[in-house]
């Protein structure tokens, strides 16, 4: 039996790539439900979940634990980021219920929940219904870690719920310092402000390569 990997991207297929729109989400599942995939994982926009959105010097917050699908009255633009946002981890949401159900494997990950700004009602999917209802499924897991160790060139917090998935566990608790950044409290710049050209730090934090 031969298997393949795919990446979806949008870019290269405009209806089927497109994880936002209907049809592509009912294509998507209807292959994992009749066997045709076995495992997926993705990682949602966390643009309008960042925690640098509740920093003083940070872009502005789009959403907050009252308000997880967007502020009211938000402009157009940021309104769109959250939906498409919205409608993303819901796929991936959708997906590994699937998944779970044919006996397949997958993984979502996040931004880990900011415990530092728990005062200030943050947005996260780590504290949605779906999420905790979720992990009480005895084949899904949830490790976090900081990307640093990964290569990422700021600390940066995540999160990864895993279904049936435990090597990834392992190796990440046994990547640091259990998982957590043993580079130094000065090996990393802080990703709040903005840089020398205008653009918010933050930028930098999107991409993470294995060292």
């Amino acid at each position: 039996m031969s298997s393949f990997v795919l990446s979806i991207d949008m870019c290269m297929q405009k209806i089927e790539g497109n994880l936002a729109c209907s049809k592509a989400f009912q294509f998507w599942m209807n292959q994992i439900a009749t066997g045709q995939i076995c495992g997926m994982g993705g990682s949602p926009p966390c643009e309008t979940f960042t925690a640098a959105r509740v920093l003083d010097d940070g872009p502005p917050p789009l959403r907050s634990g009252t308000w997880p699908l967007g502020f009211p009255n938000l402009k157009l633009r940021p309104w769109q980021q959250c939906m498409i946002g919205s409608r993303l981890i819901r796929f991936l949401l959708e997906a590994i219920i699937c998944l779970a159900n044919t006996g397949g494997t997958g993984f979502l990950e996040h931004p880990q929940f900011p415990l530092w700004a728990v005062h200030k009602d943050p947005a996260s999917i780590w504290q949605s219904r779906e999420v905790r209802m979720l992990r009480t499924l005895q084949c899904i897991g949830i490790t976090s870690f900081d990307q640093c160790i990964l290569g990422s060139p700021a600390t940066k917090p995540t999160t990864i719920l895993h279904l049936r998935m435990p090597g990834l566990r392992r190796r990440l608790l046994t990547t640091g310092l259990s998982g957590r950044c043993n580079h130094g409290t000065k090996a990393h710049d802080r990703m709040s402000g903005r840089d020398d050209y205008g653009e918010f730090k933050t930028a930098r934090a999107k991409v993470y390569l294995r060292a």
